[in-house]
């Protein structure tokens, strides 16, 4: 409900303060069955994050990072690394 709150103040104001409203935010999420978690819909549309995307997840000084992040496939990556190193 906050988050809902403080996305329509940003929308009153310039479209440059909601955009830092946006990557300033912090939400609670509840952990469901298996440690999944759902991303709010803002982050997501902010982020341009799709159903089947990859996200990287790691840990660093007690803290969860997740960043999107696109797979190549892997053949492809050799003969790019080929072609540049020849």
């Amino acid at each position: 409900m906050i988050v809902e709150i403080v996305w329509k103040v940003c929308i009153a104001e310039t479209l440059v303060f909601a955009r830092i409203c946006l990557m300033n935010m912090s939400m609670i999420l509840k952990i469901r069955a298996r440690g999944t978690i759902t991303i709010p819909k803002e982050i997501r549309k902010s982020l341009k994050l799709k159903e089947g995307g990859y996200l990287e997840v790691s840990l660093k000084d007690e803290k969860i990072i997740i960043k999107p992040i696109e797979i190549i496939d892997k053949e492809l990556q050799k003969k790019i690394l080929n072609y540049f190193n020849k």
